[in-house]
């Protein structure tokens, strides 16, 4: 998956976490259901 984000200062060391915590729950065998909230900036919400 490819994904464009902008995220803040405090969070942008974490994006590599986050992206390697989904790669690991996409190896599980049945795929675990999972989350995503973000901030839209075209709707500013």
């Amino acid at each position: 998956m490819e994904v464009v984000y902008i995220v803040s200062p405090e969070k942008q060391e974490r994006v590599e976490d986050w992206q390697e915590q989904l790669k690991l729950l996409w190896q599980e065998n049945p795929v675990p259901p999972v989350r995503l909230i973000y901030d839209s900036s075209s709707l500013k919400k």
